[in-house]
């Protein structure tokens, strides 16, 4: 009897381990949870560039409207002057080339008659994202006020 308990102990110790069939059961479960994860990882590949394009057009639109109330400007003309050299101003940083992004300033209508001075002109910032062919992705786009005293 004590021999059958012994050779009963040394099958049991031989069988300790993993088996085929726990291996194909954990790898089963393994690419269940791939499965599960793939998406989210090809959907945050696709939209990393993206965003990172759009953060850069808000900082860029941001720059120009600080840039554009740091101008001191106080007269009509000064602001629709600041239009024609505006985007050689603000957008020489790398990311706008980086990126493809264009810089837009847009000044508003100026106060009709001497009478309406001081008012205020609203003026527009936007950056444009072009993907080298006919399409334009607007990323950010801004407006403010700008205090006027003369034409």
């Amino acid at each position: 009897m004590a021999v059958l308990f012994s050779q009963l102990r040394s099958a049991r110790s031989s069988e300790s381990g993993l088996g085929l069939i726990e291996i194909v059961i954990s790898m089963f479960l393994l690419a269940l949870l791939a499965i599960a994860i793939l998406p989210l990882l090809i959907n945050s590949l696709q939209l990393g560039p993206k965003n990172a394009a759009v953060a850069a057009g808000n900082q860029l639109v941001a720059d120009g409207l600080t840039q554009a109330g740091a101008q001191g400007l106080v007269s009509c003309s000064s602001v629709r002057s600041l239009a024609s050299t505006f985007p050689a101003e603000a957008g020489s940083t790398t990311s706008a080339t980086e990126y493809g992004i264009t810089l837009a300033f847009v000044p508003g209508a100026c106060p009709p008659g001497p009478v309406d001075y001081p008012g205020t002109v609203e003026v527009t910032v936007s950056a444009v994202q072009h993907a080298g062919t006919a399409d334009e992705a607007a990323l950010a786009e801004a407006r403010q006020l700008i205090y006027v005293v003369s034409p």
